[in-house]
């Protein structure tokens, strides 16, 4: 990506980025509490997904914008949002 709104762009990417980063790792930990096992690997991750890959061909600013807010969209789309049970009022 290049042009004049790249560092404004690079920035909400960043941003983007580290709540997600966050909010993997809170299901991952709870996985772990649970017994279970975080397979948290790029090639895990890759392999079992349903998401459609990232263009790699995107160059445009605003084509990245709209490739994130779809992807976003996507795994919201996927998420189970958690009700909260007596333990985690």
């Amino acid at each position: 990506m290049r042009g004049p709104s790249f560092y404004s762009l690079h920035k909400l990417f960043d941003e983007v980025a580290e709540n997600v980063s966050e909010f993997t790792d809170m299901i991952a930990e709870r996985a772990a509490t649970l017994g279970g096992i975080a397979e948290g690997t790029v090639a895990s991750v890759a392999s079992r997904t349903s998401l459609p890959s990232y263009s790699l061909t995107i160059r445009d600013g605003r084509d990245h914008v709209d490739a994130l807010a779809r992807a976003l969209a996507a795994c919201g789309k996927l998420a189970r949002w958690h009700q909260p049970c007596r333990g985690c009022r």
